[in-house]
């Protein structure tokens, strides 16, 4: 597919058009950039922290199976810098077909993780999110909470509304401020 793509916007180079040749440049570009991370993505085991934390942050938001996959892998990782950033990359492909993976790390001890993942939750457009979601609006911990509040935003599944409404006499101003907005976003749904 990519190479009948490629030999298609080629001969464009040439066009007489500036504009014409620089965007097929720039496709041109980002097809090969896919490609190579899609290859980076395969050879991800046995490198050193610093490369595997550089591939898996190149590989954020790219929807492709090899790339979930290693992605998933990388969730695994024993280095938690690396855990986190393949969480909020999987995140970033907003796809519920990630729920499982996210669920999994809302119990993960390093709470940048959580975080992504509870991010996630809200990104992945599957309203069974929901049920993993409200429990996180009641904890103690304000940085939870706000993320929280963000994820349910995104998700816009108005199951959520009852609880949202209980922190608006929550004693934090941030908690309150941000379940107005988020309120606002569902209502107006």
């Amino acid at each position: 597919m990519n190479e009948n793509l490629l030999k298609i916007l080629i001969p464009l180079l040439k066009d007489p058009d500036e504009n014409v040749k620089k965007a097929a440049a720039y496709a041109i570009e980002q097809i090969e950039k896919k490609a190579k991370i899609i290859q980076l993505a395969s050879s991800i085991k046995g490198q050193d922290k610093v490369t595997r934390l550089r591939i898996v942050n190149a590989m954020a938001g790219i929807k492709d199976d090899v790339v979930r996959d290693a992605l998933k892998e990388s969730a695994n990782d024993e280095e938690p810098e690396i855990r986190a950033a393949a969480v909020k990359g999987l995140a970033m492909m907003k796809d519920g077909a990630n729920l499982e993976i996210f669920v999994e790390k809302l119990k993960d001890p390093v709470k940048a993780v959580r975080l992504h993942a509870i991010m996630g939750l809200g990104l992945c457009g599957d309203n069974r999110a929901t049920e993993f979601l409200i429990p996180l609006l009641l904890v103690q911990d304000i940085e939870v909470v706000d993320t929280t509040l963000k994820a349910v935003a995104e998700l816009k599944d108005k199951r959520v509304l009852e609880y949202v409404g209980r922190l608006l006499s929550h004693p934090n101003p941030l908690i309150r401020a941000r379940a107005c907005v988020v309120i606002g976003i569902l209502g107006s749904e």
